[in-house]
């Protein structure tokens, strides 16, 4: 492998897990009109439908708007271990990580079907702060979805304000696409205390990973909901890119809990914190590629 494959690896690995937004191409455009956005299949499996007395969890909505601010950080490291005359051109990348601030204004109503959003970004900001000039320019980028009751999201769109340029556009779609690698879909039986159910999807990013997330109600309060969170991660491919090397190894670190109120859109506080380490290698060989990607989403009241 030459020296502009290894460039090319770790331009985009470093780039795509660090906000910079000017991302693997340069070839897009600005998009001031709606576009469509895929949205994941999810699959929901009930492990413990929890006490007595049990109810349905459904979401609704209420009128007027929620204020919430909404932290997205990213970070990733690269090394490789152990080395021989075939070592990978793999490019060496000390740990680093970004945090992008985004204040959220979220509206919602519903037919008693299915439930209609629309998720408005304030002046959005970042730890990177020789970017925060050109990432203010997406102040007003809207995010619009329907989902069922339960949650599941049938349709999702993106907005970009004609102000917003190229790479602002790009960092905020990457802290919302974080925020929504996180489905928050409840079962279809009624719950009660102590019910635990995973809701299984895949993340789409520079390592595309199969996810299932377990959430266990620890309390309720009328609409008032306490969840914690618990993650896994998988890698949806088998080697690593531009290489010949294969997963050897995955270990997922997962920490949180997240408060919701049922007429509201987005979570009211709470965080969900993902460490994911990989380790890529072949069977005889004393060479190993570990690569960490961490994920860490906070949600507060709007200050």
């Amino acid at each position: 492998m030459g020296n502009s494959r290894k460039s090319a690896l770790a331009v985009c690995s470093a780039i795509g897990l660090a906000f910079a937004a000017v991302g693997c191409s340069d070839t897009e455009e600005p998009q001031s009109k709606p576009a469509d956005v895929a949205v994941p299949g999810v699959k929901i499996e009930v492990l413990n439908r929890g006490a007595t007395p049990q109810e349905p969890l459904v979401w609704f909505s209420q009128g007027g708007n929620q204020e919430v601010s909404f932290d997205a950080t990213q970070g990733f490291e690269q090394h490789t271990k152990g080395h021989d005359k075939n070592s990978p051109d793999v490019a060496e990348l000390d740990y680093d990580e970004v945090t992008m601030h985004l204040p959220l204004s979220a509206e919602a109503s519903t037919d008693g079907k299915g439930r209609q959003s629309t998720v408005t970004v304030g002046k959005p900001s970042g730890t990177n702060e020789d970017k925060n000039d050109d990432i203010a320019t997406a102040e007003g980028f809207k995010v619009s979805s329907e989902q069922d009751v339960d949650g599941r999201v049938t349709s999702r769109s993106y907005s970009a304000p004609d102000s917003a340029s190229q790479t602002a556009r790009a960092s905020v779609e990457s802290a919302l696409n974080q925020m929504n690698d996180f489905p928050i879909v409840f079962p279809t039986p009624a719950v009660g205390v102590g019910a635990k159910w995973t809701v299984s999807n895949r993340v789409d990013g520079d390592i595309s990973m199969k996810q299932d997330i377990t959430y266990t109600l620890l309390e309720r309060q009328g609409q008032s909901v306490s969840l914690k969170v618990e993650v896994q991660r998988l890698p949806a491919v088998s080697t690593l890119a531009q290489t010949d090397l294969k997963v050897l190894s995955v270990n997922t670190e997962s920490t949180g809990q997240i408060a919701l109120d049922l007429n509201k859109v987005l979570p009211t506080r709470g965080h969900i914190n993902v460490k994911t380490k990989i380790i890529y290698g072949q069977d005889k060989s004393p060479v190993h590629v570990v690569q960490t990607t961490t994920s860490k989403s906070k949600w507060s009241p709007k200050q």
